[in-house]
């Protein structure tokens, strides 16, 4: 069950959250119903020397999944936002937390 953060400074880059799900599940392959997808803006700005990232992606995954998986993941979350704010999807940095197993529950069962 990943969970999906997109974190944006202000309120100027909304996310249709929905359609990001659905784009996500269609360029990396994983049903729409397994994820989170949650945004977070906040009212500072981000310090980028370049200037380039006016947000970031966090991808919270159990380790039951391969790398090749999350990397997969990483790679459409980063293509779908992209696409509803049409940016470059190179400019927007995505990193991951790895879930060890046993550490994340739903529905009263570790998963």
């Amino acid at each position: 069950m990943p969970i999906i953060t997109i974190k944006s400074s202000g309120r100027k880059n909304q996310i249709d959250l929905a359609k990001a799900a659905q784009l996500t599940s269609e360029k990396s392959g994983i049903a729409v119903e397994r994820f989170f997808v949650i945004a977070e803006y906040h009212e500072g700005t981000f310090f980028n020397s370049a200037d380039e990232a006016p947000l970031i992606i966090h991808i919270a995954a159990s380790e039951r999944n391969s790398k090749e998986t999350i990397q997969k993941l990483m790679f459409a979350a980063a293509e779908s936002v992209a696409e509803i704010l049409s940016m470059d999807d190179r400019k927007i940095p995505v990193y991951v937390h790895p879930i060890q197993e046993g550490y994340l529950a739903l529905n009263k069962e570790f998963i």
